[in-house]
């Protein structure tokens, strides 16, 4: 149980995630509870799980690191972007959840087609596809994938999260005026405060994406910083129609998702 002035603690409403004030209850992994019993926010534990600890990554991350700094040196932009996906994608295949096939046949009365079909009772999501006459309809996302360990992934976007509160204080959580996953938006004064934080090549610093004078923030993952604009799920490269909607290609699998 929580009691906290701070939007720091991660809390799931809606299918969303959420970071309240006030009092509520959630679950928290090693960095949020150690930095909320140490904060006084901690107020009642309910359960806990324990878990064997070890840097598991710590081998994987230094190896892919210097490759992407080796092939950033060499003029290689394609083998540096290969090791940043590798980097940033491995934690969370520890909790990722699988696709489950609902139904698979042969369609050839109906032109290639995909769509999301999402069940206006229960909100769950399914793909249907017809491609080269192959008809498939995927349950997205419904089970727990067998390999799967979800409280490594919890932990890395745990102490993630954590790192970037860190950064919010650091810059005066008065100059930013949105975040994501691993960056922030602030002002002027707000930057000047993080140039102690601020160095390319090392991992976990920060570097300076762009600057601007006009930011639009529409809401989470859908804002426009300059010229760009960014909103989750559609491309940089998508048109956009006159009724405000996007279209860009779209390459599906055989299978699903």
């Amino acid at each position: 149980e929580i009691d906290t002035d701070i939007p720091v603690y991660a809390y799931r409403k809606d299918k969303k995630l959420i970071f309240p004030t006030g009092q509520f209850t959630t679950t928290l992994t090693t960095g949020s509870l150690l930095y909320g019993i140490k904060a006084g926010h901690v107020k009642k534990i309910l359960q806990v799980a324990c878990y064997r600890k070890d840097n598991i990554f710590h081998d994987y991350v230094d190896y892919f690191y210097n490759k992407r700094l080796e092939y950033r040196a060499a003029k290689n932009p394609a083998f540096a972007y290969v090791c940043k996906l590798l980097l940033n994608s491995l934690y969370g295949k520890f909790g990722q959840k699988t696709s489950r096939l609902i139904h698979s046949g042969k369609n050839g009365k109906v032109k290639d087609v995909r769509r999301l079909i999402v069940d206006y009772k229960t909100h769950k999501k399914s793909i249907h596809q017809v491609f080269f006459g192959l008809e498939t309809i995927t349950a997205q996302g419904e089970q727990e994938a067998v390999n799967s360990v979800p409280a490594i992934s919890a932990h890395v976007t745990d102490y993630a999260r954590l790192y970037l509160w860190k950064l919010i204080e650091a810059a005066d959580i008065k100059n930013c005026f949105y975040c994501d996953t691993d960056s922030l938006i602030v002002n002027e004064k707000g930057i000047n405060n993080l140039a102690a934080f601020k160095d390319i090549d090392r991992l976990g610093w920060l570097k300076v994406e762009a600057t601007t004078c006009r930011v639009d923030i529409r809401g989470a993952k859908n804002y426009t910083f300059g010229e760009e604009v960014r909103i989750k799920g559609i491309p940089r490269k998508a048109k956009r129609n006159k009724s405000g909607s996007f279209s860009y290609p779209v390459f599906p699998s055989m299978i699903g998702e």
